[in-house]
């Protein structure tokens, strides 16, 4: 039995099909890992407002510093205690001083950007937050 026209077109549209990117359900894909360190939040004005813009950070007005370690250990610079937990591979959620901190990971192309695991926007109810990993902590911590 020889190899057929059909099999040899259906082989060529295969090689063909296979140069297109590929779409994925989670374009971050970040692990337990990936969250244990120093974290540094800047919190935005405190209010009971409907309408906060949480893809827009406004103005902080304080930093909060939280430490991520192994198993699932959250801990402030105050002395105040929490947990952590990964959500899929997909954002993460920080209990901690009766707040709870939540965040996706953000989708991020740049080789900096996947180097130190960038987060997007992180709410805390209803106010805006934003994060920034610390560099050190991640390469020599």
């Amino acid at each position: 039995m020889g190899v057929g026209p059909a099999s040899l077109l259906a082989a060529l549209l295969l090689l063909l099909s296979g140069d297109r990117a590929v779409r994925c359900d989670t374009p971050a894909n970040c692990t337990h890992l990936d969250l244990l360190g120093t974290w540094v939040f800047q919190v935005g004005s405190s209010g009971s407002q409907r309408d906060v813009n949480c893809s827009v950070m406004g103005p902080p007005e304080k930093k909060v510093v939280v430490h991520l370690q192994k198993l699932d250990t959250a801990y402030d610079d105050l002395g105040h205690s929490g947990h952590f937990t990964i959500i899929y591979n997909q954002g993460f959620e920080i209990v901690l001083n009766d707040y709870k901190w939540f965040a996706f990971f953000k989708d991020v192309t740049d080789f900096i950007s996947h180097l130190f695991m960038q987060l997007g926007t992180v709410g805390i109810y209803d106010l805006p937050h934003l994060r920034n990993k610390l560099a050190m902590n991640r390469r020599w911590g």
